[in-house]
């Protein structure tokens, strides 16, 4: 099937004995390491919260654009690499841990990445005329009702 997931189809209904969980424990995540930067996978869906939190707080983000060996581990290009800022290895320890996520820290030379900015994001809503399908008010150029819309 799609991205590489195996399927079995069933044909007939089939019974079984299941337990409703009443919570999903996530494992905590880790840093390891020593270093100035932190580096993170692209891969783990949390990796993403933990890019906006970071950027938020104001540290330099970025995303590698080519492959790095670090501490023994591969990061992809997309890999993200955490630098700068006071007080960024308790942030990324408690970052790693209440994500589930891990984090490996090192000193490295110069990179070649991407740097990420925050977002910036705007809401636009339209005037209820407009929305109500109404036609827009038309201006006059002067004349009967002096330049007003009507």
């Amino acid at each position: 099937m799609q991205m590489g997931v195996d399927t079995v189809f069933v044909k007939k209904p089939f019974e079984t004995r299941l337990v409703r969980l009443q919570a999903i424990e996530m494992p905590l995540g880790q840093v390891s390491g020593k270093g100035s930067a932190y580096f993170m996978s692209h891969e783990p869906n949390n990796s993403l919260v933990a890019v906006n939190r970071l950027l938020k707080a104001g540290y330099d983000v970025s995303w590698l654009t080519e492959k790095v060996t670090i501490g023994g581990k591969d990061y992809a290009p997309g890999g993200i690499v955490v630098r700068g800022g006071k007080d960024l290895s308790p942030t990324m320890a408690s970052i790693a841990k209440s994500l589930g996520i891990d984090a490996v820290a090192a000193d490295i030379p110069t990179l070649r990445a991407m740097r990420l900015r925050m977002p910036r994001t705007a809401l636009y809503q339209p005037s209820c005329r407009a929305r109500s399908g109404a036609e827009p008010p038309v201006r006059t150029p002067g004349g009967k009702h002096g330049g007003r819309a009507v």
